[in-house]
């Protein structure tokens, strides 16, 4: 039977880095650490218990029914896990970017698109992030901001605070700002269009590559919706649901000291904000750190989170309907 997974990060290099969360890699500082990923290349591997060295792909394959539950029974095929979750941690501002959506990743050959959102953990005061239009425009009007260097002021920009969370569907082109750390939860995709840099250029003085055709045509000419941050979209006891997407869900579950998770029937990833533990129905233990991801099979059926001072924890569900087959990504991914 499987059990709660913990799974090593990787941390990934990033120009816009922050630093925090591990030295700099061949000179670059780490921006990302990738806690549950699916993606060939840059993928987890389970760090507890007897599964440890497997990757999360063998666990996928080896254990379907019991690690996905109803996701598996619904259709019973070759399938990868359904989410990606990183800790992101900047001292620069990211490019302003877009994702493509479903429809515009299966047109190009790849299995989906990439919708996501952002729980901001801490910023520095002032920091800011950037989300969506602030108006509609016309693609013609996106190709000349872009040409012209003014593309961010198109852009909504939203103040970043600690414990708000923002939903970024694809197709928003959006920037997260320097001095920010958040946890991104989104689909089993790394594809993103860049199509403005800040004048940036890399190590060896060269700028980095736009993507300007495929960005525009992924992007969206509507307004981002006001309100569209952090909403408790739905509250039972002790728990908030903030995001609710096609693709998955996000809830922030408040320890009390302790608090009952249940599965629901599908897996669900976990993330303390703070020092706590997770017990099984049958007395398993397991000791968490913060900000680190645990992974709940649909098997195990329900769990207890306790925080001895109490805190809160980010729970991430995929859909009931998020079924992919395995996930490999077009370009390698240098980790």
């Amino acid at each position: 039977m499987l059990y709660p997974l913990t799974f090593h990060p990787i941390h990934v290099a990033r120009i816009w880095g922050g630093g925090h969360i591990a030295p700099p890699k061949d000179g670059i500082p780490v921006g990302e650490s990738w806690l549950v990923s699916p993606l060939a290349g840059c993928e987890s591997v389970v760090a507890n218990g007897r599964l440890k060295g497997l990757t999360l792909g063998q666990v996928c394959n080896e254990y379907p029914e019991e690690l996905f539950g109803q996701l598996w029974r619904n259709e019973p095929r070759s399938q990868v896990f359904p989410l990606l979750i990183k800790l992101i941690d900047t001292v620069q501002p990211l490019s302003v970017q877009v994702h493509p959506d479903d429809s515009y990743a299966r047109r190009h050959g790849e299995p989906n698109g990439k919708s996501e959102a952002w729980y901001i953990l801490d910023a520095q005061p002032g920091s800011t992030i950037l989300l969506g239009l602030k108006e509609a425009v016309d693609y013609e009007e996106i190709r000349e901001a872009v040409r012209s260097g003014t593309l961010p002021r198109l852009l909504r920009e939203l103040p970043a605070i600690p414990g708000e969370c923002y939903h970024v569907p694809a197709g928003e082109m959006h920037s997260v700002g320097g001095g920010i750390r958040l946890i991104e939860v989104q689909q089993p995709s790394d594809r993103t269009f860049r199509l403005y840099d800040w004048g940036r250029t890399d190590a060896g003085g060269r700028p980095r590559e736009l993507h300007l055709q495929q960005g525009v045509e992924a992007a969206s000419c509507s307004p981002y919706p006001l309100g569209s941050g952090s909403r408790m979209v739905q509250a039972r006891e002790n728990t908030a649901q903030l995001v609710d997407d096609p693709h998955f869900t996000i809830s922030i579950l408040q320890l009390s000291p302790r608090a009952e998770l249940a599965t629901d029937g599908v897996p669900v990833v976990a993330i303390p904000m703070c020092p706590a533990r997770v017990t099984t129905q049958s007395g398993d233990s397991l000791a968490l750190a913060p900000l680190q991801a645990v992974l709940i099979p649909a098997s195990v059926g329900g769990v207890d989170l306790e925080a001895k001072s109490g805190g809160r924890v980010l729970v991430a569900t995929p859909a009931r309907q998020e079924l992919r087959e395995k996930y490999t990504l077009a370009d390698a991914l240098h980790c």
